[in-house]
């Protein structure tokens, strides 16, 4: 009798325990579902707060009059109004100063989109603008695709490093586990809505200013940020055009490794980006000089310098989103003796010379040609 009495106990108390999983299986089921509903409609969520680029706020970045569109945010060299809609194909190239800034004296018809529409005769915009970043192309895309090109060529990459920098973004993201804790919840779009309407204005904030001192370099905290930020912001680029039947070309950022790092002096207490550049010019294997010369520029206490997770970055989003890939670091003319790109493609540690942009031009011409038809 006691036996059967312990038996009849214990049953009455899984009772309860099943059915609270049944209700959190059912709970999570619906939470699933909620959020795949929700990136259905809204896509990969945005990032968590709204950040600027280094020159100012903009309202908005295109207005247009009378059927003629203007690129406002252009104030060097801008680009001529432009029609809406044209009857021919249309390319466009968005990105940050190594698109559309006078470096080394080289004018609008010398960079690289304009030589794009001179070897393919296909109407090539060039929508660059010193400082833009990848936070910056979002809202520029967003308003484009109102008027969409036939291609969309995105060159992204170094910017978001070097205004983490200058701007001192994340500084108050917290660190270690529960920096990675937010950064998982951050991928759910059910969780950015939910805070969106607790907390509207995270949405609105100009900047995500830090509490590093000016010539700090940046932790490795707002390094993650920036490169997390930067995959959330082109996955979002691609969907968006998707929608708008727009073919994406992510191009990957390249820099000058033969450079000395930008930081002349050590910075931090991690490895110096100057130490491992003078050991690398002084290393007789090439493969070792290559790899210490990656290793400065990924160390670089000034990182205007996409490093090379911000690379592997956008070849993975290109790859898992579909979009046209065209590996320029990987494929521009290599510095003699060394797998580098030539450091007589650079004016300085990012931005093209005369040879650089040409070069530029002749890898993405042909991905160009073939989705715009």
């Amino acid at each position: 009798m006691t036996t059967v009495y312990r038996l009849s106990m214990s049953a009455l108390s899984l009772k309860p325990l099943l059915k609270l999983l049944s209700g959190l299986t059912v709970a999570a089921l619906m939470l699933a579902g909620t959020e795949l509903m929700l990136r259905g409609v809204l896509g990969p969520p945005p990032p968590p707060v709204a950040v600027y680029s280094g020159l100012q706020p903009h309202e908005h970045y295109f207005s247009v009059d009378d059927g003629m569109v203007t690129a406002d945010y252009q104030s060097r060299d801008p680009l001529p109004a432009w029609p809406a809609q044209v009857d021919h194909p249309r390319a466009a190239v968005i990105g940050g100063s190594s698109v559309h800034e006078r470096s080394a004296g080289i004018l609008a018809a010398g960079q690289f989109p304009a030589l794009l529409e001179a070897r393919t005769g296909i109407d090539t915009l060039n929508l660059g603008s010193p400082a833009l970043d990848s936070h910056d192309l979002v809202r520029l895309v967003a308003e484009l695709l109102a008027f969409p090109p036939d291609v969309l060529i995105v060159y992204t990459g170094h910017n978001d490093f070097g205004n983490t920098y200058f701007n001192q973004r994340y500084g108050n993201l917290a660190s270690g586990l529960s920096a990675r804790t937010q950064a998982g919840m951050e991928q759910l779009q059910l969780f950015c809505q939910l805070r969106r309407l607790v907390t509207p204005t995270l949405q609105a904030a100009s900047a995500g200013l830090g509490t590093n001192i000016p010539g700090e370099p940046i932790s490795q905290t707002q390094r993650w940020a920036a490169l997390r930020y930067l995959e959330a912001n082109l996955r979002r680029i691609i969907w968006m055009s998707r929608k708008a039947d727009v073919p994406v070309i992510l191009v990957t950022p390249v820099s000058a490794l033969n450079r000395p790092p930008a930081a002349l002096r050590c910075m931090g207490s991690g490895p110096c980006a100057m130490t491992l550049w003078r050991a690398a010019r002084e290393e007789v294997d090439p493969v070792q000089a290559e790899a210490l010369m990656r290793r400065a520029r990924d160390h670089d206490g000034i990182p205007m310098r996409a490093p090379a997770v911000a690379v592997e970055a956008i070849r993975r989003v290109a790859s898992e989103e579909g979009a046209s890939l065209i590996d320029a670091e990987q494929l521009l003319p290599r510095h003699q003796g060394l797998n580098i790109p030539a450091d007589e493609l650079f004016h300085d540690h990012v931005h093209f010379s005369a040879a650089g942009h040409a070069a530029m031009a002749d890898l993405i011409a042909p991905a160009m040609q073939v989705l715009s038809e």
